[in-house]
């Protein structure tokens, strides 16, 4: 399925905060990490809220550092 904006925040949404690292499947990161990239891609100010409080404990597999990135200009 193709990543949207809505998908995006509709996963977050559902899935914030995310699980312990120990927890998630690789197919719960990978559409998290999906999200990432589409909202880096399509820069849209709803979605960096969700996105700073999804954190889980520990690094989501080293995708939550990433996420700083969404908020650069």
């Amino acid at each position: 399925m193709t990543m949207t904006k809505e998908r995006a925040l509709r996963f977050l949404a559902t899935h914030s905060p995310m699980p312990d690292d120990e927890q998630p499947t690789d197919e719960l990161i990978n559409e998290y990490d999906d999200g990432r990239r589409f909202s880096l891609a399509h820069p849209d100010a709803a979605c960096i809220r969700p996105f700073m409080f999804s954190f889980g404990r520990w690094g989501g597999r080293g995708v939550y550092q990433l996420v700083s990135t969404l908020s650069r200009p």
